[in-house]
């Protein structure tokens, strides 16, 4: 079976799935009254809830490595026991221990952890779960990275990651104690790749001046990349960040069940008087049962953004207005009930679309910082269509931001793709 090789990309910045390693300096007695997670002498918290989804699924099937590496320095010691490793992403879990003798018993965080690979290659953006008390007087967590994060991203013949190479993890200072941990463990992706589906498709389809190429998709038993190509007119410099919003994609199933995207890393460029972007996703494991996937480009269309109170009209006076020809998008209105743990809020909105996907809905304070996002990703309205959406408990004295994106399919250039 051949491999897919991708080359060339720049990292993106993503709002991907990653837990965030929190930067805490406790001590023991700072976490009397919690309960201490259980994790036994021959832990494995890749298969745990510390894990994001994508790297719990693989490691439940078999495809992390075990490393049972530790090292002691000044009375504390530092145990990685499990490691695992896709062409995206790779992550390992760590636990912290103490001998009898050390007093001051400090918690590791993400920043005293260094890494590097095959010992050129340093790496910076990486997160976790935080490291929490554990059975036994420990620590323990996981420190998650996505080769997304990187800027600029590092390039390897095979993707984001090579199929085997060494990851060389470097501590020196825990708090206020010094010391010298280190750590080299060689990483192969091979078990993982043996069991990986790989359809090298290169088909493209043309509509109105744009040109959308599926390259490859990788159905691995975890999850599944999608590598595509965005080709559009035009001579300015290409954001994949703005302008049309080439970075979403619509991936439906022959029985029209959507799949989650999420972006993993991109490139982009000109070539000929076009705009060119390069992106590859990832998306859930397919399903056994999956014989087709239907893959379209998405556009945004409108970013509605209104200021909301309970018991005051809706208004965008005065608000960034974001309209497009083809459409338009309105809140017809919308009603706060508030009890002691959430507010559900009752909303009608309007727009001259009969359906396409809503794939943003946020809810933020008068200080911008947000709340939440509230609608599933494949959510469709219809006109005057009435939704019940549910934030965390908000203070009805307060005024709100409410931004709605949306985004319409380019059904023109949907690319269908066998799955055997």
């Amino acid at each position: 079976m051949k491999i897919s090789k991708r080359v060339g990309y720049f990292a993106i910045s993503i709002i991907i799935l990653s837990l965030v390693v929190l930067s805490l300096c406790k001590t023991p007695n700072q976490y009397m009254g919690a309960t201490p997670l259980f994790i036994g002498q021959d832990f494995d918290l890749l298969r745990s809830p510390l894990s994001p989804s994508v790297v719990r699924l693989a490691a439940l099937q078999g495809y992390e490595e075990r490393v049972n590496q530790s090292v002691t320095s000044n009375g504390i010691t530092l145990t990685i026991g499990n490691i695992y490793a896709d062409s995206l992403q790779f992550e390992f879990d760590m636990v912290e221990s103490f001998s009898n003798q050390t007093e001051n018993q400090p918690v590791i965080r993400d920043q005293d952890i260094k890494m590097d690979i095959n010992g050129t290659e340093p790496l910076s953006g990486f997160s976790g779960g935080e490291f929490q008390q554990a059975d036994g007087n420990r620590y323990a967590g996981v420190v998650f990275m996505p080769m997304g994060n990187l800027m600029p991203l590092r390039v390897f013949p095979t993707g984001l990651l090579p199929e085997e190479f060494v990851l060389n993890v470097h501590v020196s200072q825990i708090g206020n104690i010094e010391g010298s941990w280190n750590f080299s463990i060689p990483v192969s992706q091979a078990k993982l790749i043996a069991a990986t589906h790989v359809y090298l498709l290169n088909i493209e389809k043309t509509s109105g001046g744009d040109t959308f190429e599926v390259l490859v998709v990788d159905a691995a038993p975890n999850q599944t990349i999608i590598q595509i190509r965005f080709i559009e007119p035009g001579s300015g410099q290409p954001d994949l960040l703005a302008g049309r919003g080439r970075y979403r994609l619509l991936v439906t199933d022959e029985n029209n069940k959507s799949f989650d995207e999420q972006l993993a890393a991109g490139m982009v460029s000109t070539k000929g008087g076009n705009r060119v972007y390069d992106v590859l996703f990832s998306t859930a494991r397919l399903p056994d049962t999956t014989k087709k996937l239907i893959i379209t480009p998405l556009v945004r269309q409108d970013w509605l953004i209104a200021r909301i109170s309970e018991g005051s009209p809706i208004t965008t006076t005065g608000l960034p207005e974001f309209t497009d020809p083809l459409g338009s998008l309105a809140i017809e209105s919308l009603n706060f009930v508030t009890d002691s743990q959430k507010t559900m809020m009752y909303l009608v909105m309007n727009s001259s679309y009969d359906t396409r996907p809503m794939r943003q809905l946020y809810l933020e304070t008068t200080e911008s910082n947000g709340i939440g996002m509230l609608l599933p990703k494949d959510m469709y309205f219809a006109n005057n269509h009435e939704m019940v959406a549910e934030f965390p408990k908000l203070d009805p004295s307060e005024q709100y931001f409410f931004r709605v994106e949306a985004y319409t399919p380019l059904t023109g250039l949907s690319i269908p793709v066998a799955i055997k």
